[in-house]
């Protein structure tokens, strides 16, 4: 006789009570092959560069490489590619010398003479149409660029041409994918598109067939830990059903990065921001398996521009020193524990955790952002490694490693005291 549970003989299964401690994985480790741009952090340039644009980039890649990068995307827009390239070769092989990978952007949406996008005319450079497209991006290839990045799709379904836009695209893509095969199944084609327009965005997830797509998921996710865990879940498990990599983008690349600078979704994290939230959200996004895109200034670096035309420099301001050291940190981190490609999972029902609190599991770590109001304690049993709101050695024992050369031992120092995080803050922990 088979046991049931309804049959007298049954065995006895046990009902987890709902305060029940647990762990849902949404992503195993990933053992096979990793192609780079599987687990790449990718430092994106804003706007548009041009001659003394990129020569000033040159002198950042440096310290964009030391931080703990792997890419670059920058976007040549008006630079005249086909009467001379040597300046944009310069730049790729500047790139490469340092040990990371270039991705040049091109816009992927033809330009127009009429409506909205003339006010914007500058900003697209020598980049007019289809084929000049094409053109500049076989020309990136040809001077050593690992991969083509055609930007933010805008999808405008109010549109009368857009059903003929959205076929040109795709067909673009596919050109575009043939011209990278030709050289390796490491060279990559990658964008970004809004969930916001629902269709649009799944006929470039499971169509279009890009290396890496981003969307804005965690641009217009409010600072609320139910509504992150909701899209990161969804995006995980969409990815993991097509077989695709994962990107994340937290916030939007602007010129401006100053605090009050309101390039932003409404609602959104970034709405009231301060730097310790920024940096919050930095570690959140590192903690995510798969690729991130972290924009520069985001990250320390500091910007000025001229018109249309972007100026790169390291940072100058101590708040852009902060945030140097800070994604060191966190980036270092997230390579050594390899965090794109371990299991990953969210847990459930901490007891010392509030309403607004979400803790991740990654790999050997945890990761705890505190949307709430109210601090949260954790307890003593966790060692802290790294925390948002500050990037003293007293604070991040990490950083004793980093940037003194220190071997990192688990010690539990703060046995018997447990680690506060304010409300605001991320904290990073080894289980």
């Amino acid at each position: 006789m088979i046991d049931t549970p309804m049959a007298s003989s049954a065995k006895q299964y046990r009902t987890l009570d709902p305060g029940y401690i647990r762990t849902e994985v949404l992503q195993r480790r990933y053992t096979k092959r990793t192609p780079w741009w599987r687990d790449a952090v990718i430092n994106e340039i804003p706007g548009i560069i041009d001659e003394e644009g990129a020569r000033l980039l040159e002198d950042c890649v440096f310290f964009i490489a030391r931080m703990g990068f792997t890419a670059v995307t920058f976007r040549p827009a008006s630079i005249d590619l086909e009467k001379d390239c040597s300046i944009l070769r310069s730049l790729i092989e500047a790139i490469h010398r340092v040990g990371l990978k270039a991705i040049v952007r091109i816009a992927g949406a033809e330009y127009r003479d009429w409506g909205p996008a003339a006010e914007f005319s500058a900003f697209y450079g020598f980049e007019r149409d289809a084929d000049t497209i094409i053109k500049r991006a076989k020309i990136a290839l040809k001077n050593g660029a690992d991969g083509i990045d055609l930007g933010r799709i805008e999808d405008t379904p109010e549109a009368s041409d857009e059903v003929e836009r959205a076929v040109s695209f795709t067909q673009l893509t596919r050109v575009l994918l043939a011209e990278l095969a030709e050289y390796s199944e490491d060279h990559i084609l990658t964008a970004e598109a809004s969930i916001f327009n629902t269709e649009a965005y799944r006929r470039h997830f499971e169509e279009e067939w890009l290396h890496l797509l981003c969307d804005d998921r965690l641009q217009r996710v409010g600072f609320n830990a139910s509504q992150i865990e909701t899209q990161i879940r969804e995006k995980i498990q969409a990815h993991e059903r097509q077989g695709s990599v994962c990107s994340w983008q937290a916030t939007l690349p602007r010129l401006n990065t100053a605090l009050g600078t309101e390039n932003f979704f409404l609602g959104s994290w970034e709405e009231n921001a301060n730097e310790f939230r920024r940096a919050a959200l930095r570690m959140l996004v590192a903690a995510l398996p798969g690729s991130v895109f972290l924009p520069f200034g985001f990250s320390g670096g500091h910007l000025d521009f001229e018109g249309a035309h972007i100026r790169p420099y390291p940072p100058q301001s101590e708040v852009e020193k902060e945030r140097v050291a800070h994604t060191t940190m966190v980036l270092r981190l997230r390579a050594q524990h390899q965090l794109a490609t371990c299991a990953f999972g969210i847990v459930k029902n901490l007891p010392w955790a509030n309403p607004g609190c979400l803790a991740l599991t990654c790999g050997p770590l945890m990761a705890v952002l505190n949307t709430g109001d109210t601090a949260v304690e954790v307890p003593s049993e966790h060692e802290l490694l790294l925390r948002s709101e500050s990037t003293k050695q007293e604070d991040s024992p990490i950083s004793k490693v980093i940037f003194g050369g220190q071997e990192l031992t688990v010690t539990h120092s703060n046995q018997g005291s447990s680690t506060v995080i304010p409300a605001g803050a991320c904290a990073w922990f080894l289980c």
